[in-house]
């Protein structure tokens, strides 16, 4: 039988999740690959989009502005 956490899909968990696991992995990467500013771009759309899925956003300063409280 599956049990499911009834806070499990909340903002704050993905955002924990996020910056547990999913931007150390990213930034890891980095660190080890020279990027070019096309890779940053494609980096920061991954993390604009991970936002505006998460917090549902509806404009690009709701993101921005999320992005500077989170982080």
């Amino acid at each position: 039988m599956y049990y499911r956490a009834k806070n499990a899909s909340s903002e704050l968990v993905c955002v924990h999740l996020l910056k547990t696991i999913c931007l150390p992995v990213l930034l890891y990467a980095v660190e080890v690959i020279p990027a070019t500013k096309s890779d940053i771009s494609l980096l920061n759309h991954v993390i604009d989009r991970a936002v505006f899925r998460i917090f549902r956003c509806a404009s690009t300063n709701d993101i921005k502005y999320v992005r500077l409280v989170i982080c």
